[in-house]
């Protein structure tokens, strides 16, 4: 199997204080729902290739991450959130050569409990979110319904049950730009995701805010098609 890809969102220890306030978010951007599949790339290299869903259910919102190597699912991700997009569970599943980690998440107000089993036996590990916060596996789809523009700023904090820490989150609009990945061409707002002393880089598109292009530092997702 090749080597696990860490895609999405790198975790810090939330050192920070303070508070957030949630942005105002229209749902009506994702409309029923979505599927995006995009190609990752390290150094120019197709390594791997994630598919990421939103769908709206009865009672809220289901965010879901797949991401595959060489024809095998080296990980899923589902996160389900009420109708204002506030986590109510998660569940990853992470296949590397060392084994499989099935990693459960429970949100109830401010805490959250999270339950892993691992190679390495089970664990349970219980943590105080601060508010607003959001699981790190639904951020990136849950930018989209944020009113991206000029000079839009936000701060969120951010639970990333995979490591078990709790991240204070920036997000900020750096301008337009023009981006062109597999799927075509388009305007794009620049988005900084700024995590302590690291800092990411999204682009939306500004017709219907899809996530077009996203880099971590050491990979690149691409757009390459929507289902």
């Amino acid at each position: 199997m090749r080597r696990y890809v860490m895609v999405l969102l790198v975790a810090l220890v939330l050192t920070g204080c303070g508070s957030a306030e949630f942005p105002e978010l229209d749902g009506s951007l994702l409309g029923d729902g979505s599927t995006a599949v995009y190609g990752v790339f390290r150094d120019g290299t197709r390594v791997a290739e994630v598919t990421m869903s939103v769908s709206r259910e009865a009672e809220g919102w289901s965010f879901r991450n797949v991401t595959l190597a060489d024809g095998e699912i080296l990980e899923e991700a589902t996160v389900k959130a009420d109708g204002e997009f506030r986590p109510l569970s998660g569940h990853v599943v992470i296949r590397t050569s060392a084994g499989e980690y099935d990693i459960r998440t429970q949100y109830s107000g401010r805490r959250v409990i999270i339950e892993a089993e691992t190679p390495d036996g089970s664990q349970t590990i219980k943590r105080t979110a601060k508010e607003p916060y959001v699981d790190n596996d639904q951020l990136l789809n849950l930018i989209r319904t944020m009113p991206l523009g000029e000079g839009f700023e936000t701060r969120i904090f951010l639970v990333s049950p995979k490591t078990a820490t709790l991240v204070d989150a920036r997000i900020k609009v750096e301008g337009l730009e023009e981006v062109r990945v597999p799927y075509g061409e388009f305007t794009a707002y620049r988005v900084a995701l700024i995590f302590e002393i690291v800092e990411q880089t999204a682009w939306y598109s500004t017709e219907g805010h899809i996530l077009l292009k996203y880099y971590n530092g050491a990979t690149t997702l691409e757009l390459e098609r929507l289902e």
